[in-house]
């Protein structure tokens, strides 16, 4: 989402499940100064967020967080913060590249100049 859709790390942390429009895909983005804006993702972002949205769907009925990422944390679900979407990009980048330097806006970056 940062890279498909040059996504924001606050917008992607922000992101609910009600926030796609799977037919149309566009997704419901609130960005600074609480401003709405629609974006379209491709493919790739729609294979990620519908498997993220399946799972989503076995979760128990209590379940009552509307994020789209979220993790386990003190026994609850909970959103998961910007701050652990960074350390996720990091460990990844390491992982895959051995670049450490890797942090979400160089995605949004690439994007723009991609896209640009």
């Amino acid at each position: 989402m940062l890279y498909g859709c040059g996504l924001r790390l606050a917008e992607l942390e922000g992101l609910n499940l009600q926030d796609f429009d799977w037919r149309e895909r566009w997704i419901r983005v609130r960005g600074k100064g609480r401003k709405e804006r629609e974006v379209p993702f491709g493919g790739k972002a729609a294979e990620a967020s519908r498997g993220i949205s399946k799972s989503a769907k076995a979760l128990p009925p209590s379940h009552e967080e509307p994020a789209l990422l979220l993790h386990h944390w003190g026994g609850k679900l909970r959103r998961l913060t910007a701050r652990s979407i960074e350390r996720i990009i990091k460990r990844y980048a390491m992982a895959l590249s051995g670049d450490s330097s890797m942090h979400p806006h160089t995605l949004q970056h690439a994007f723009a100049t991609f896209a640009g």
